[in-house]
């Protein structure tokens, strides 16, 4: 709706107009500030993974948070799974393990019932048969500073706030 863009767009520093000509529409403008990258970020060399060779597996309870998080992943190139729960994110990773396959990067939603975001990221660390522990995404939109440094002793490589900037996932993506 044009209020969630005047949001959006105030909310970045810009602004945003409309044209209207009776029986002739509309045309809506929008104006961003925006900085001109450095020469050192434009010549950044190309990342150095393949996204085709990448398998992520995506945990949230929510069927419309996973499934749009799955979206995004899957559209940059990504290897995508995804799991309900904990437990069932856990009983994939044991599976692959016994297929001999991994999963290179967890996206992990922090606020689950029964088995939390953190107690599974402790669960996944503590498993012993486990040849190779993936990174471990924590994803939320709560916030989670009282449990910040809990997770990088757990093994939790990065936070992200939902909603997803994709554009940032991405950029932590290739840092793995």
């Amino acid at each position: 709706s044009i209020s969630i863009s005047k949001q959006l767009t105030e909310a970045m520093g810009g602004h945003i107009s409309v044209e209207s000509i009776e029986g002739g529409g509309s045309t809506f403008s929008v104006r961003l500030p925006f900085e001109i990258g450095s020469r050192k970020a434009r010549d950044t060399p190309p990342m150095n993974i393949d996204p085709s060779q990448v398998r992520v597996l995506i945990v949230d309870d929510n069927d419309i948070a996973r499934e749009m998080l799955e979206a995004a992943v899957y559209s940059m190139g990504f290897i995508t799974e995804t799991a309900r729960s904990g437990q069932q994110a856990l009983d994939m990773l044991i599976r692959a393990d016994d297929e001999d396959s991994t999963y290179d990067l967890i996206l992990l939603d922090w606020q689950m019932p029964e088995m939390d975001g953190v107690e599974t990221a402790r669960k996944i660390r503590e498993l012993s048969n486990y040849t190779r522990t993936p990174t471990v995404f924590m994803v939320s939109a709560y916030a989670v500073d009282e449990v910040i440094e809990e997770l990088a002793e757990i093994g939790v490589k990065t936070f992200l706030p939902k909603p997803i900037n994709t554009s940032h996932l991405f950029d932590k993506m290739i840092e793995m």
